[in-house]
């Protein structure tokens, strides 16, 4: 199953991750404290990885691994368009 998903900020209450985590709480529920606390990022872009099965143990399946290493290309890109070169 292994799949990047790029969500954005006016994406994420109607994405199917939006309301889950395997950290204890959701993106919806952190991102409504951050906006209670005034600590918002001026752009939030979200980059998740959806995975076969997940648990204390569990392996990363090859097509998670895959996912993850596609999820770190595109945020290097997105970081690349967004910060000046050096």
């Amino acid at each position: 199953m292994g799949r990047v998903m790029r969500i954005n900020e006016n994406e994420l209450a109607t994405s199917s991750i939006g309301g889950q985590s395997t950290h204890g709480g959701s993106l919806i529920e952190s991102l409504a404290l951050a906006k209670k606390l005034r600590r918002t990022a001026r752009d939030l872009v979200v980059f998740a990885v959806a995975v076969e099965a997940c648990g204390p143990g569990a392996e990363l399946s090859e097509s998670a691994r895959g996912a993850v290493d596609e999820a770190i290309d595109r945020i290097h890109d997105l970081l690349s368009e967004w910060l000046p070169a050096e």
